[in-house]
């Protein structure tokens, strides 16, 4: 996973541990934003576990994931909203 703080805090909806490869996610403890593209070090077997509850807010476009295992700490990574149908 990769996940980013945020200034805002929101009460979370929905909140689940168990979240899929793509899910863009808020996680309020941090608060930060998270990017799942695998599984994490809580993980067991091939599920991807956050490391609590966590609100589904969006999906990474195909191949994004991918990219996502490339990052290094420290890397620069930005997020744009894309328009329906894509870039």
């Amino acid at each position: 996973e990769l996940y980013f703080f945020v200034e805002m805090k929101v009460p979370i909806e929905d909140g689940k541990e168990l979240v899929s490869v793509g899910d863009i996610t808020y996680w309020p403890d941090g608060p930060a934003i998270c990017l799942f593209f695998g599984p994490t070090p809580i993980s067991r077997n091939a599920e991807i576990r956050a490391y609590s509850p966590v609100s589904v807010i969006g999906r990474l476009d195909a191949g994004y994931a991918e990219i996502l295992e490339k990052v290094k700490d420290g890397d620069q990574v930005t997020m744009a909203e894309l328009t329906k149908g894509g870039a």
